[in-house]
C-alpha cells in the first residue's frame, strides 16, 4: 500500500477526531461503520516504531479542556502527535513502514477529557535515534483481537462492540491498551466510507480462577 504523505496525515488530523468509547459526554457518534472485516483473535508481528506520547493537558486552552470537550482534547492529541512525528521523519529522512496507529490509555466515559493520555507513532524499518519527544520502540508480537472498518472513527461504535462482544463469547481478556491503525484516513474526499481502520486490541484466554464478571452467572 502507498502511504499519504506525513505533511497530508498531521493535516487531516486538524479536521478530524478519534474515540473509543460511548458516553452522553462524548462527542456524538452518528452513523454506522461498515465493518470489512469480522472481529478475530490474531497475532500482531512484532515492530519497530517511532513513537510520540501525548498528554491532552499540555495543549489545553486557557482554563484546560473542562470535563466534556473530549473533541478539542483528542484533536489537540492527534495534531500534535503526528507533527512531533512528521518533524522526526523528515529530519531523519525515514520512510513509514506502514501507517500511522494510536494507542489509547484511559477510557473517555470514566475520565475527564483533559485527563486523557494517547501514543501516536509509524513503523519503521530499522532502529533509529530517539530525541527528547520521540521514543524508538521495539514492540513484541502481540495476541489481538482485530476488526477493520469502512467509516471515520467518530462512527465506529458498532465496531468496538463487536469487538467487545468477541472478546465475551470467546473467554478473552484485554491484555494492554487498544490501538487504532490509519490504513486510510479519508484526506482525498473527506467522506466515511474514505477511511480504513483497523482496532488492534491485546488479549488473553481468562485464567480459569479469574473472578466472574459482574452479573456473570459462574459455572456449578
Amino acid at each position: 500500500m502507498k502511504y499519504i504523505s506525513l505533511a497530508t496525515f498531521a493535516l487531516s488530523l486538524c479536521i478530524c477526531s478519534f474515540s473509543f468509547a460511548e458516553d452522553t459526554a462524548m462527542p456524538e457518534m452518528t452513523g454506522t461503520a461498515k465493518i470489512t472485516k469480522a472481529p478475530e483473535l490474531t497475532t500482531k508481528p512484532a515492530m519497530i516504531a517511532a513513537t510520540a506520547f501525548v498528554k491532552a493537558a499540555d495543549f489545553a486552552p486557557e482554563g484546560g479542556w473542562g470535563e466534556k470537550d473530549f473533541d478539542g482534547a483528542i484533536g489537540a492529541m492527534a495534531m500534535n502527535g503526528a507533527t512531533r512525528l512528521m518533524a522526526y521523519m523528515t529530519e531523519k529522512s525515514i520512510q513509514p513502514a506502514g501507517p500511522m496507529f494510536s494507542v489509547w490509555y484511559e477510557d473517555p466515559s470514566v475520565t475527564t477529557a483533559g485527563a486523557l493520555t494517547s501514543k501516536w507513532g509509524f513503523p519503521i524499518a530499522a532502529d533509529n535515534e530517539p530525541t527528547a519527544t520521540i521514543t524508538i520502540e521495539n514492540m513484541p508480537e502481540m495476541q489481538v483481537v482485530s476488526c477493520t472498518y469502512e467509516g471515520h472513527p467518530n462512527t465506529a461504535m458498532n465496531a468496538w462492540t463487536d469487538l467487545v462482544k468477541y472478546a465475551e463469547a470467546n473467554g478473552l481478556v484485554w491484555a494492554g491498551n487498544p490501538m487504532e491503525v490509519y490504513h486510510k484516513n479519508g484526506m482525498q474526499s473527506m467522506k466515511n466510507e474514505d477511511w480504513l481502520v483497523e482496532i488492534v486490541w491485546p488479549a488473553m484466554k481468562k485464567p480459569a480462577d479469574a473472578p466472574a464478571a459482574e452479573g456473570e452467572k459462574k459455572s456449578e
